[in-house]
C-alpha cells in the first residue's frame, strides 16, 4: 500500500489539532520526503544506456546519491562484471579499451579507458526523492513520513515548539528502526573458474 499526501494530512491535522489543507502542507511534505531520502539509503534507482565510442566519462543521473554497482559491457557479454574503483594515482582515459574501473568526480564516473567502441551500461544506485509530493517510499516508511512531516510543519508555526521537538524526536527513533530493518539490494559476486 502506498502512502498518500491526504493520509499525511489527516495524521498531521489529528495530532496537531489543525484544519490544514493539502496545499498548506505541500512544501513541508516535499521537504520531509527529501530529508528522509538524505537520512538513509532507502530509495534505489537503475539507469541504463550506451557509453559511446570515445567516451571517457558518464554523467550521474539527476537523482543520484551514491553508487551500488556500475557495469559497462558489450551486448554479447554473458556475465558482465561491475566496474571496480581506480587505484590512487591512476589517470582516467589515457588509452582506448573497455572501461573496467572508474572514479567519481564532479558529477561523473571517469573511466580508466576511453571507450574504443559503443558499450552498454547499467547503473544501480541510491537516489534522492524527487522534489514532489508524490511519495516514493513504501508502506514501511509510513510512520517516519508522518512524524517528520508533522515535526517540520510544527517547526514552521509559532506556538508549536513543543510539538516540533516531540515529533522530530519520534522521527529520529523511527529512522533508526528503519536503518536496522530495511534491507537494501544485496551485492553478489559471481564465482567463476575462468
Amino acid at each position: 500500500m502506498s502512502i498518500t499526501a491526504a493520509e499525511v494530512l489527516t495524521f498531521l491535522n489529528a495530532k496537531l489539532i489543525r484544519t490544514e489543507t493539502t496545499a498548506d502542507i505541500q512544501e513541508v511534505l516535499r521537504d520531509a520526503l527529501q530529508r528522509l531520502a538524505r537520512d538513509g539509503d532507502f530509495l534505489q534507482g537503475t539507469a541504463t544506456g550506451t557509453v559511446s565510442d570515445g567516451d571517457t566519462a558518464l554523467d550521474y543521473p539527476t537523482d543520484y546519491k551514491s553508487k551500488i554497482d556500475l557495469w559497462v559491457y558489450l551486448s554479447s557479454d554473458t556475465e558482465p562484471k561491475p566496474l571496480g574503483k581506480m587505484e590512487e594515482g591512476q589517470r582516467p582515459g589515457l588509452s582506448e579499451g573497455q572501461p573496467s574501473v572508474c572514479n567519481e568526480f564532479n558529477g561523473q564516473f571517469l573511466f580508466n579507458y576511453e571507450a574504443n567502441q559503443d558499450y552498454l551500461y547499467a547503473l544501480d544506485y541510491y537516489k534522492y526523492h524527487a522534489r514532489s509530493s508524490t511519495i516514493e517510499f513504501g508502506d514501511e516508511f509510513r510512520q517516519a513520513v508522518y512524524y517528520l512531516t508533522t515535526g517540520l510543519f510544527a517547526a514552521g508555526k509559532s506556538g508549536l515548539g513543543d510539538e516540533e521537538v516531540r515529533w522530530l524526536g519520534m522521527y529520529e527513533g523511527e529512522l533508526e528502526k528503519l536503518k536496522d530493518q530495511v534491507k537494501t539490494r544485496p551485492r553478489f559476486v559471481r564465482y567463476s573458474d575462468c
